[in-house]
């Protein structure tokens, strides 16, 4: 006779349910629901956790009491499956927390900024390593670095455009050799501009800020007199790229955040 095992059952209910909670949160996601997504992963993860509590041998009302079935290493064993499952979950929502209010969600810099410090604080409490939660907000840096680039970027493709525009409204009276010429300027005029694109796509906590500066003191579309300029121009905001590559922090957050504020 086959024995029906009640326990395995529960599990698995409780698997499929959280499978499908995490369905939901990403379909949520897609459709810019960032709330409700958050939401349902954090239904999620308690799901997962109690199907992983098996070191627990009772609970009992809203709180959680536990009594240990075996020795203090169990206790330690439950613990490190907490963490394990933690660390990919809070990933999951930190990514979710740096991907809202964008794509016309509206969670403000301010309120995602909170919400990545509160993640943070438990997190360190079961034990996560620093190393482990820099692995965890890798996209979290990545959003953070392209706003930090896109007021430098935007500053420098003005500089460009405006470049390209003389060029272009000059084409017209000059000779086929002299306009030949111009069109290779304005070739190369093009190719800086895919270059400070590459620069503020490229997330690299390590060099970014330097790259700008290397991009202002390099491009020959630029005399010397501009390049100090522009260098005098973007001080603050390289000042603070540099301040986040090396700190992974603000440097001005109320700079940052009265951005959004501006806008309501």
């Amino acid at each position: 006779m086959i024995k029906f095992n009640f326990k395995a059952a529960k599990t698995f209910i409780l698997f499929i349910t959280t499978l499908g909670l995490l369905i939901c949160g990403v379909m949520l996601s897609f459709k810019g629901q960032s709330g409700s997504a958050t939401a349902t992963y954090g239904v999620a993860i308690l799901c997962l956790i109690f199907t992983s509590l098996q070191e627990f041998e009772w609970f009992e009302g809203f709180g959680v009491k536990a009594k240990l079935d075996k020795k203090i290493k169990e206790a330690d064993d439950a613990i490190k499956k907490l963490k394990e499952i933690a660390i990919p979950f809070s990933e999951l929502l930190l990514t979710q927390t740096a991907r809202s209010g964008r794509l016309g969600t509206m969670i403000k810099r301010r309120e995602r900024y909170r919400l990545v410090k509160d993640i943070e604080k438990p997190l360190l409490g079961l034990g996560v390593t620093e190393q482990e939660l820099e692995k965890i907000k890798k996209d979290w840096y990545g959003f953070d670095l392209f706003d930090l680039c896109n007021p430098i970027w935007d500053n420098l493709k003005v500089n460009l455009n405006a470049k390209l525009a003389e060029k272009r409204a000059n084409l017209a009276i000059i000779n086929i050799a002299d306009a030949h010429k111009m069109h290779e300027e304005m070739r190369q005029l093009e190719a800086y501009k895919e270059i400070l694109k590459k620069i503020a796509y490229q997330n690299n906590l390590h060099t970014t800020y330097q790259d700008y500066a290397n991009f202002i003191n390099n491009c020959s579309a630029f005399d010397q007199k501009e390049k100090e300029k522009l260098l005098k121009e973007n001080a603050d905001l390289i000042a603070d790229l540099k301040y986040y590559c090396e700190n992974h922090d603000f440097r001005r957050p109320e700079y940052w955040f009265k951005k959004d504020d501006e806008n309501d």
